[in-house]
């Protein structure tokens, strides 16, 4: 530095502390500690350019070229007068800086000065400036050469000189300010993919901020980045410092954010002619964040995804109304994407039907005033699309099940195009091939293995297979001999997408079938591997493949100790109508009593269970500890629910599709229905409504095989006098008094209870022998990857295409009992949901 004039020593009475921090290429660097002297340097506001706008205007160039300055700050000297306040300490002496240090507050901001002021009218249409790098670009070699010569003129006539090692001339992708930039749009470099992929895991509140800082600087490529990092972002507040917790959902969050950063997705570069399609922006909003989507169609109609946006949702916010959210979802948006659609027309799409009014509504919420006069000021029309079709902006904000939608509208850029023009692009800029590419247009001869040190594995192992490469019409093919067939080299970001289309288009076939017509077609590094990985992780082959288990869970008792401590409640129909109109049964039986209360009703809305439920049992048997029902929408309603909570009722729920874990109802269903047949059996069909006062009076008075004693005994201590009883002496309840009855009654209930212990255990002891006798014993443990048997297709589904297992992993989150599982499908982060170990 003294050598080179850079620095000299010093007689300054400022100075300031050094310390050297090693680059990646192992020299060190001099770094200065400033922060006193900037705390009383009046701040240059020269603005930098926004990397994404300056990404933004690439559209349609096919050449570029990156130049980079040698020492950029050191090519700007420092006003003699200032050169003393730029004093730094070293163990020999005091030295200062003839040239622009790095650490001062300004420097940033008269660098680009200089360098716009050098480049004036080059910037932006020749070349793009931030700093010391400079890109240059053109459609065609010649106009690219054009603007490169244009550049270094300028350069070379404002003094600047550059640093030859790391300008790359005259390429089809490049690498600039961390993304890797071609015709085909931007996407984030292998070096940051390799950094976000070895990322350890954070220990404290700092090494967490380094990599949200990161991740930050590529939000725009991740779908739904505010809802994924929410819990990571709640651990860099304030109060979680003293108390850093690393837990599962950080965990969860952090591999999500690293696969989704390194992903090899593409997103296409807008176009801002005045011919060129409108831009397409997709809301909407969940409970927790806003999403939205900027995408625009090509010349072929198809649509490309140009940026990904997401925020999460303030306290306040997450308490307006659903139409509320969705209006600030669409307004955000617009004032994030303002910079593409200001001054421009652009489509708005939607799945909340309540907002098609948004242009014509006449009167304004005055809590929504601001958003709509803002929105006024834009030239948009609402699009409607129902949810399905949505999917692309719900899974910003709440991460969907995509899997059922066939109808997808948005897809990353040019991955499904099977044209040359496509093939070409792709083997040109992605990571994987590029180099490989590069090296065929210079030359057919094998390079040295020195000129790809730097590239990607597979890269590595491309080269190792030069003799069989070979370039033909502007596409790299692979030939294992001259009698073989040529197979087209498949970019490592089109592997996947390959894979599935091949694999439906041959209606998923097995892994020997797949690998022996891919093997024909196509060639990359590792294909047989990867073919046999993707037909073992296919979940539609696990769906129609998989047979359902003939094994199933042990059986998990539900022992009740007293009368109303467990309740359970079940709708049986539709039946026959009745001359009363009558079509469904509640049924409501006690556990432990095995007493039971059936009412036929006309309709099984929430309203009428709720009513039903709390005459029939509740005015009758008096409140309850416990209810136990299925996932029936009428037992799950707010109005059943809000009538056991003022009741303090305990309301718990059987699994999804497994209503055997409401057993005791389901075994009073049979037992009633098959007493309702008998004593409908020689009367009108739509009569049975009449009979079911017969029916319960037969349940009532008979003996139950798991208590040992009738249900009516059990409630009252003496055995029910039927009608054909009416003969026989009563001798149960005959007492000279009635203290003496009391007495009676208290000893014959607490025998008959004994005795209903005794035989309840004994029977749930004899059932779980018969029932386990073909389990199989499972255990899953937290983080394992399961799949959810669904034997009863959806609506709307028929059942010879219904797939009996899901689509999607899910995966175990936690272990409720010996069988019940909380599991969440483990690719889009969707609600939990109970599962019973047989599903």
């Amino acid at each position: 530095m003294l050598k080179d004039e850079v620095i000299k020593p010093s007689k300054s009475p400022w100075a300031s502390p050094i310390a050297l921090v090693k680059k990646n290429d192992g020299s060190l660097r001099l770094c200065i500690d400033y922060r006193k002297l900037n705390a009383v340097t009046k701040k240059d506001a020269f603005p930098l350019p926004h990397i994404n706008d300056s990404l933004d205007s690439l559209h349609g160039f096919q050449w570029f070229s990156t130049l980079d300055l040698e020492s950029g700050y050191w090519q700007v000297e420092v006003a003699e007068v200032d050169r003393k306040k730029t004093a730094f300490t070293l163990p020999n002496g005091l030295y200062e800086f003839q040239t622009m240090p790095f650490g001062l507050c300004n420097a940033a901001a008269t660098f680009q000065r200089l360098m716009q002021t050098a480049l004036i009218g080059l910037f932006p249409k020749h070349c793009i400036i931030y700093l010391d790098d400079i890109l240059v670009f053109g459609g065609d070699i010649q106009e690219h050469n054009a603007n490169l010569k244009l550049v270094l003129d300028r350069l070379r006539d404002a003094g600047l000189t550059l640093n030859p090692k790391k300008c790359r001339f005259l390429h089809r992708s490049v690498t600039f300010l961390g993304h890797t930039v071609s015709s085909n749009g931007i996407a984030v470099t292998g070096d940051r993919v390799q950094q976000v992929r070895t990322w350890p895991t954070p220990t404290n509140q700092t090494e967490l901020r380094s990599f949200l800082g990161l991740a930050n600087y590529y939000r725009r490529f991740v779908k739904g980045f505010a809802k994924i990092a929410s819990p990571l972002h709640k651990l860099t507040e304030k109060q979680a410092k003293k108390n850093f917790k690393w837990e599962k959902e950080h965990d969860e969050a952090f591999k999500e954010l690293k696969r989704m950063l390194c992903s090899t997705l593409i997103l296409a570069l807008p176009n801002f002619e005045s011919s060129a399609p409108p831009f397409m922006l997709h809301t909407d909003a969940s409970d927790v964040a806003v999403g939205g989507v900027l995408s625009q169609n090509d010349i072929k109609g198809r649509e490309h995804v140009i940026a990904y946006a997401s925020t999460r949702f303030s306290k306040k916010m997450r308490q307006k109304s659903e139409t509320q959210r969705e209006l600030f979802a669409i307004y955000s948006m617009v004032r994030h994407f303002r910079h593409y659609l200001i001054a421009r027309k652009f489509i708005v799409g939607i799945d909340h039907q309540a907002l098609t009014w948004l242009k014509t509504m006449k009167e304004i919420d005055c809590s929504v005033a601001l958003w709509y006069e803002e929105l006024q000021q834009s030239d948009f029309t609402i699009q409607y699309r129902k949810g399905k079709g949505h999917g692309n902006a719900d899974a910003l904000s709440r991460r969907p099940t995509p899997a059922e939608t066939d109808d997808v509208t948005v897809h990353t850029v040019f991955l499904s195009d099977p044209t040359r023009h496509h093939w070409r692009n792709t083997q040109s800029t992605d990571l994987d091939t590029a180099v490989i590419y590069e090296k065929f247009l210079v030359s057919s001869h094998k390079p040295a293995s020195e000129e790809i040190t730097s590239a990607s594995k597979a890269a590595r192992r491309i080269w190792q297979e030069w003799s069989k490469l070979s370039l033909e019409n502007e596409i790299l093919w692979y030939q294992e001999g001259a009698h073989s067939p040529k197979r087209l080299v498949v970019p490592g970001s089109l592997i996947q997408t390959v894979l599935q289309e091949l694999h439906e288009q041959l209606g998923h076939v097995g892994e020997k079938k797949m690998l022996d017509s891919s093997s024909k077609r196509y060639w990359w590094p590792l294909l047989t591997l990867d073919v046999r990985d993707f037909c073992r992780t296919c979940t539609t082959c696990s769906g129609f493949k998989n047979p359902q288990p003939t094994a199933i869970a042990p059986l998990q008792p539900m022992p009740t100790r007293f009368p109303g401590e467990r309740v359970g409640i079940d709708i049986m129909g539709p039946l026959p109508p009745t001359k009363r109109g009558n079509r469904y049964i509640l049924v409501m039986v006690d556990y432990f009593t095995k007493a039971a209360e059936a009412e036929p009703m006309k309709s099984q809305d929430a309203e009428t269970v709720a009513s039903v439920f709390f005459n029939r049992w509740i005015c009758q048997h008096g409140v309850l500890e416990s209810v136990h029902s299925d996932q029936g929408p009428n037992f799950e309603s707010r109005l059943f629910i809000e009538l056991c909570k003022m009741c303090r009722i305990s309301k718990t729920r059987t699994t999804p599709a497994h209503p055997q874990g409401n057993g005791q109802a389901e075994r009073t269903n049979r037992t009633l229905i098959g007493l309702l047949k008998a004593f409908t059996k020689d009367a009108q069909p739509d009569d049975w409504d009449l009979s079911l006062g017969r029916v319960l009076l037969a349940y009532r008075a008979t003996v139950h095989t798991s208590t040992g004693v009738s249900p009516f005994k059990m409630l009252t201590g003496r055995e029910m006098r039927v009608p054909s009883d009416i003969f026989v002496p009563n001798t149960d309840g005959s007492a000279d008094n009635v203290l003496e009855y009391i007495l009676r009654l208290k000893e014959s209930i607490r025998r008959t209870f004994n005795t209903a212990r005794k035989h309840l255990r004994l029977s749930y002891t004899r059932q779980k022998k018969y029932y386990d006798r073909h389990c199989r014993t499972s255990v899953y443990r937290e983080g394992d990857l399961v799949q959810i048997y669904r034997p009863v297709p959806p609506p709307g589904t028929h059942s010879k295409f219904h797939h009996p297992w899901s689509r999607d992993p899910f995966r175990v989150v936690k272990a409720l009992s010996p069988t019940n599982y909380l599991v969440r499908n483990a690719q889009l982060r969707t609600k939990l949901v109970t599962v019973h170990d047989n599903k």
